[in-house]
């Protein structure tokens, strides 16, 4: 805004401007950067728990296998919707997935980084092991 204002300041005194069309930028500009400086003021005040969620949910993310494992019907399906929110496809026995929820692609490699690779293991792991075939995840039923 400062950066802008000094612009206009300069236009003005190499007549590129009038002194009217200066008042007025500098005006407009005045207003926005008070009315910036209030949202400001009451976004520093605003009293958040942005640790507390950041911390319930890195717990729900490292303990997911188990809550899934203990979780009610209900719940299952709430957890299965918000990891692929597409339906699942049933062909011939078969459960067909049509992509992950863009968070969980962007979380996986996170956690893929902070747990270093494994004795054994090599780097070229198909990219990625988050990464599902476009047939989706085949948990075959035999």
């Amino acid at each position: 805004m400062n950066q802008r204002l000094m612009s206009a300041q300069n236009m003005m005194l190499d007549k590129v401007i009038s002194a009217d069309d200066y008042r007025g930028i500098k005006e407009n500009l005045n207003t926005e950067l008070n009315r910036l400086s209030r949202e400001h003021l009451q976004l520093s005040f605003m009293e958040t728990d942005y640790k507390k969620y950041v911390s319930f949910g890195r717990n729900i993310m490292q303990h997911l296998s188990e809550i899934y494992t203990k979780a009610s019907i209900i719940a299952k399906q709430r957890i299965i919707g918000l990891t692929f929110p597409e339906k699942l496809k049933f062909v011939k026995e078969e459960c067909r997935t049509f992509g992950a929820a863009r968070v969980v692609s962007l979380i996986c490699p996170l956690f893929k980084e902070l747990q270093g690779q494994k004795k054994g293991s090599h780097d070229n792991f198909y990219h990625d092991s988050r990464w599902v075939d476009p047939l989706g995840l085949e948990p075959r039923l035999y």
